[in-house]
């Protein structure tokens, strides 16, 4: 198990990266790019993450180069484990699994520089499979999670799984017998807002709990991923009969994981402003 810690706040990457995607003043006066940043009750925080960048940081654009340029730099640095993997003789012994735990926001719904949304800059993450008896070159557009990996892992080594193991195994996806896996998936913030989303391949339905430091965040958000898979329109207004129908869905779910326990979710966020800030 290898962990990267790049690319994450704070972003810094080695300094022969990070002109890498930048040229140009990341302080200039005139640049107004970070203005609406400076409204945001979460900008005490983000204030800390551009001083870590350097002196007055005005530039937007920058602060974007040096998150793509740690992700340049991991990506290096994998490619230095797998031409290890390739001199030690191991390729054709050795399964590979490349993901991540979040993405990140770059402004998009007024988070920037985290992963603070359940929208799919942070809930999308990228899931790389390489295993010596599987046919590589081909893109699986089934919807999984990653808590699929685990008991795809345990049927490689052909160990029974644990009773009660969340997650399905991904090898018939991945070798090609079956291109279904669910047909919804779920997720939970729980950190900087109390969001909870479930998503089809076409719908997203974001339910707003407690919005935390993002006061306008809307109690309900509806996207259709097709055509709009930036996030951008919000139709939970002129498609309530689809709001109705993944609210009935999501609802069970979260019943069914939580059996009589209550949902932490709705327990009261201890944030100072919490009070202030009407939720959902």
């Amino acid at each position: 198990f290898v962990h990267y810690w790049d690319p994450h706040t704070v972003y810094l990457p080695p300094p022969e990266y990070r002109s890498r995607y930048y040229s140009g003043n990341p302080s200039d006066p005139q640049n107004r790019s970070l203005e609406r940043v400076q409204g945001l009750m979460i900008y005490p925080f983000i204030k800390r993450l551009l001083n870590a960048l350097g002196e007055n940081i005005t530039d937007l654009e920058y602060v974007i180069a040096q998150y793509d340029a740690e992700i340049r730099y991991t990506d290096d640095k994998l490619g230095e484990l797998l031409r290890a993997v390739e001199e030690l003789g191991l390729r054709d012994d050795t399964a590979i699994i490349v993901s991540s735990d979040h993405g990140e926001s770059m402004g998009e719904h007024d988070v920037y520089f985290d992963h603070a949304s359940v929208h799919e800059h942070t809930a999308r993450v990228p899931l790389i499979i390489r295993h010596p008896n599987v046919a590589g070159g081909r893109r699986v557009e089934a919807l999984v999670q990653q808590f699929d990996v685990v008991p795809t892992i345990f049927e490689w080594l052909e160990v029974d799984p644990p009773e009660g193991l969340q997650g399905k195994s991904l090898n018939p996806l991945l070798r090609g017998e079956s291109s279904d896996h669910y047909d919804a998936v779920f997720t939970n913030q729980g950190l900087w807002q109390a969001t909870r989303m479930m998503r089809t391949k076409q719908w997203k339905l974001i339910r707003t709990i407690d919005p935390g430091l993002w006061a306008h965040r809307p109690c309900t958000e509806l996207y259709d991923l097709d055509a709009d898979p930036k996030e951008e329109r919000n139709l939970a207004e002129e498609r309530p009969e689809i709001v109705d129908e993944l609210e009935l869905r999501l609802e069970r779910w979260v019943e069914g994981q939580l059996g009589s326990r209550p949902d932490p979710l709705r327990v009261r966020v201890a944030w100072p402003v919490a009070a202030a800030i009407p939720g959902c």
